[in-house]
């Protein structure tokens, strides 16, 4: 009950000084966005509300009802987290969410989305495009690179996606400094010493693995 009480007051101020940021108090914005970060241990899955205020329809976004999405929302450098759980638990809705938020919030920050299967990709893809449009931060900007698979951001951030079946050779030469993996239980092991290697010039390597066990 406190955490709640202080997270919503915490909430509402973003609101506030994010509605009068044309006054000239951007810094008070930051101040306070970061506060919200830092007292969420930087866990951004408690701005998602902010930044979808109407998703997938007049709601705003919230995971109250997938707790266990929460911990794809953390941000810890080094390391990785393994994240096993069952179907229809918004383990996507969370990827495509954490990846524009981020990448939002993080200056020159790139994210990399790996899908073992084609037809896995091109869901996640179409479902990062239908967030990406209510995002309340869209707008289109012919200066940039908008494809399906490929976002950059006006703060020089970049977001790809991309899948890894029986060959690494899609993403070879790719730099990240997070690794997303998802549906991991169709992916090759083989391949991963390979894909890590998108890491190796990053000074902040954060990487997931996410999937659904196929047996008991």
């Amino acid at each position: 009950g406190q955490f709640e009480a202080e997270l919503l007051k915490r909430q509402q101020r973003v609101q506030e000084l994010e509605a009068a940021r044309n006054s000239g108090n951007l810094e008070s914005f930051n101040q306070a966005l970061y506060d919200l970060l830092e007292f969420c241990q930087f866990n951004t899955s408690f701005l998602s509300a902010y930044f979808w205020p109407a998703y997938p329809k007049s709601k705003p976004l919230i995971f109250a009802d997938y707790p266990f999405a929460t911990s794809l929302f953390d941000l810890h450098v080094g390391g990785f987290t393994v994240i096993r759980g069952s179907r229809q638990i918004s383990k996507s809705t969370s990827f495509a969410c954490r990846q524009q938020m981020v990448a939002r919030m993080l200056p020159a920050f790139r994210s990399l989305y790996i899908a073992p299967r084609p037809d896995q990709l091109r869901t996640y893809v179409n479902r990062f495009r239908d967030m990406e449009k209510t995002n309340r931060f869209y707008q289109k900007n012919t200066d940039l690179r908008q494809n399906l698979a490929y976002k950059e951001y006006a703060n020089g951030s970049v977001v790809e996606m991309a899948y890894v079946l029986t060959s690494a050779a899609g993403i070879r030469g790719k730099s990240t400094d997070e690794l997303l993996f998802d549906e991991y239980q169709n992916f090759d092991p083989e391949l991963e010493v390979e894909v890590s290697q998108t890491q190796s010039a990053s000074e902040v390597p954060i990487m997931i693995y996410a999937g659904t066990s196929l047996t008991t």
